[in-house]
């Protein structure tokens, strides 16, 4: 959907097309209208003058979003082997601003993970492509094997946490 006067210019319709892989742009709404209306409603809310129905929307996020990283491997267990761990961090629509934090246990080294779109199988192909890249970000954690000396005779180690914010953003 194209917002914007100069959405109209045929010109402008070409490239956004071409840009996007020969999608069909969205103009079944009079976006200048609705902006309008849209504006009209919101100063009769604020307005004393008026009485309108209330209206609340709450954003959420559209697709879920998950971490991977690898399992730490248990001293007893074969090193050479590390699991693969795929954890969902945000569901599919849910409600931000929000936070989460999330531990990563027995993790006394360096580690990297990854944030990316989790599992988009009810989008069509033509969403896929136009959503683009799932890698959301990838982190490094370091300084870990450090901080682990430096305080494992006075505490007990509980973990790395990384604590998540999804906002609108």
């Amino acid at each position: 959907l194209l917002f914007g006067g100069a959405t109209r210019i045929p010109r402008v319709q070409e490239e956004l097309a071409k840009s996007l892989g020969g999608i069909d742009l969205g103009k079944s709404l009079n976006t200048d209208e609705a902006a309008a209306m849209g504006a009209v409603y919101q100063a009769a809310a604020l307005s004393k003058g008026y009485r309108v129905k209330k209206f609340l929307i709450k954003d959420a996020n559209q697709y879920p979003i998950n971490v991977q990283f690898e399992k730490h491997a248990d001293s007893s267990a074969d090193s050479s082997e590390q699991k693969l761990v795929d954890r969902t961090l945000f569901n599919r629509n849910n409600l931000y601003p929000n936070r989460k934090v999330m531990t990563f246990n027995r993790h006394i080294e360096d580690f990297t993970f990854d944030v990316h779109y989790g599992n988009l199988t009810y989008l069509s192909n033509t969403d896929k492509r136009a959503l683009g890249q799932t890698e959301l970000l990838h982190v490094s954690v370091s300084g870990a094997d450090k901080a682990y000396e430096k305080h494992k005779d006075t505490s007990e180690s509980k973990g790395i946490k990384a604590h998540f914010q999804l906002d609108d953003n």
